[in-house]
């Protein structure tokens, strides 16, 4: 496993990696709890354990983790913690840059993102603005939309949410 295979992954899986790249080292047991619903990043993005651990599989197979030596612990089985490779630190950044494409995305992925940026100690004006252009971009056809049949129930719901997501951002821009 010393390249790294080039993988579609999931966002569960980009997650785990960017926590990963933000925290250091970690088993999976404590990455599960770390995206729990009840922590911090789990409200806006929360991995079960089941997934998390999937997630560890499809990223060690495609190079961007590597497994530790087994820890043992006072109860239970030894826990295995696994580390970020470079290329995973690659991979992860290139996400963390990434404005995402999709309104429903805003409230999750968007979200998770700029939280790890945050962590990682990222600048959020370079990511905010150009996922501002593309929300305004996206908003604007809403609305035209919205404008052209007032009875359209769901573009009228769209054009809303949008610019809500639309007023968040800007306000992130302006803080």
């Amino acid at each position: 496993m010393g390249h790294a295979v080039r993988m579609e992954l999931q966002v569960h899986a980009r997650v785990v990696l960017g926590v990963l790249c933000v925290e250091g080292p970690a088993h999976g047991f404590a990455l599960a709890r770390k995206l729990s619903p009840e922590a911090e990043l789990g409200r806006a993005w929360s991995v079960s354990r089941p997934q998390v651990y999937r997630a560890i599989e499809q990223l060690a197979e495609a190079g961007f983790a590597r497994a530790g030596e087994v820890e043992s612990g006072s109860r239970g089985p030894g826990r295995t913690p696994f580390q970020i490779t470079a290329a995973g630190t690659r991979t992860a950044r290139e996400w963390f840059d990434q404005p995402v494409d999709h309104l429903r995305d805003a409230r999750s992925e968007l979200l998770i993102k700029l939280m790890l940026r945050d962590r990682m100690g990222l600048p959020r004006s370079p990511f905010i603005d150009q996922q501002y252009q593309v929300f305004v971009d996206l908003t604007d056809a809403l609305v035209k939309r919205s404008d052209a049949d007032p009875a359209d129930l769901v573009a009228m719901w769209r054009a809303e949410m949008a610019r809500g997501v639309l007023a968040a951002i800007g306000r992130l821009r302006s803080g």
